[in-house]
C-alpha cells in the first residue's frame, strides 16, 4: 500500500511539474507577442521624428530604411536588430519587431557602446577615449585595423534647404573626418602632413602615393584614406 501511495505522489509531482513548464512557456509567447522580440531596454529612448522633406538625398548612412544589424546596448548584446543610422543627427535608430517602417526610437546614445550596420562597425568613442582630442564625438566607423594602428571614419553630413514648386526641401552631401589611433593617442588626419608625422620613417613613400593618386584624393577623400592606411600598414609589415 505505501509503494502504491508512493507511485502515485510521484506521478502527481511530474504532472504539476509538466503544467508549470506549460503555463511559463505559455507566459513567455503571450510577453514576446505583447511587447515584440527585443528585451525591453531597447524600447526605453525616446520616438523618433523625421522632420525633413528631401528629393534625391537624404540623412542616413547607406540607406533610407532599416537593416538588421548588431548591436552592445547597456552592456547586453543584440544581433538582428532593426537599425538605421541618422547621420546628420548622430543618432540610432531602432525599430522595434513588427513595427512600421515609420516608427522608431532614438537609442540613447550614452548606453550605445558599438553597432553594425552594411558590414560595418561602429564604436562609440564618447564611451572609450580619455579627450585625447576634445571634439571626438559620438559614432566612428572602426574602418581598418593595422598592424600598429587602427583607423577611424567619421561619417557626416552637411543640410542645405531650399524651395521648390513653393514646398520647403533639404539637401544633404557627406563630408567624413579621420582618426588614426596610434601608441594609445587619437591623432586627426586631416592631409599628406599628418601622415607624415605621425609615420616619420615612411615619408617618402607616403609622398610617391600622394603624387601618384592625386586625382582620388581630389574626388573621393574617403577611398583614398582607405586606401593609403592599407599601404602604409603593408610598410610596417615589410620594415
Amino acid at each position: 500500500m505505501k509503494k502504491k501511495t508512493c507511485y502515485q505522489l510521484f506521478f502527481i509531482i511530474i504532472l504539476l511539474l509538466n503544467s508549470t513548464l506549460y503555463s511559463q512557456n505559455k507566459i513567455e509567447e503571450f510577453f514576446d507577442n505583447t511587447v515584440g522580440k527585443e528585451n525591453l531596454p531597447l524600447n526605453n529612448g525616446f520616438f523618433y521624428f523625421n522632420t525633413f522633406k528631401t528629393l534625391d538625398t537624404h540623412q542616413f548612412y547607406h540607406i533610407n530604411k532599416y537593416s538588421q544589424g548588431e548591436l552592445i546596448y547597456d552592456n547586453q548584446f543584440y544581433n538582428t536588430v532593426n537599425l538605421k543610422y541618422d547621420i546628420f543627427n548622430d543618432a540610432i535608430i531602432f525599430k522595434p519587431y513588427g513595427e512600421s517602417e515609420n516608427f522608431g526610437i532614438i537609442l540613447i546614445k550614452d548606453k550605445v557602446l558599438q553597432f553594425t550596420l552594411n558590414n560595418r562597425k561602429f564604436i562609440n568613442l564618447n564611451l572609450v577615449t580619455k579627450d585625447t582630442i576634445k571634439n571626438i564625438r559620438g559614432y566612428y566607423e572602426e574602418n581598418f585595423k593595422g598592424k600598429e594602428f587602427l583607423f577611424y571614419i567619421k561619417h557626416k553630413k552637411d543640410r542645405r534647404d531650399f524651395i521648390k514648386n513653393q514646398i520647403f526641401y533639404s539637401d544633404f552631401d557627406i563630408y567624413n573626418e579621420f582618426l588614426i589611433f596610434s601608441k594609445g593617442e587619437y591623432f586627426e588626419i586631416n592631409g599628406k602632413k599628418d601622415l607624415t608625422i605621425l609615420f616619420p620613417n615612411y615619408k617618402k613613400e607616403i609622398n610617391i602615393f600622394y603624387s601618384e593618386n592625386s586625382k582620388l584624393a581630389k574626388d573621393n577623400k574617403t577611398e583614398f584614406y582607405e586606401k593609403i592606411v592599407r599601404f602604409i600598414d603593408q610598410l610596417t609589415l615589410i620594415k
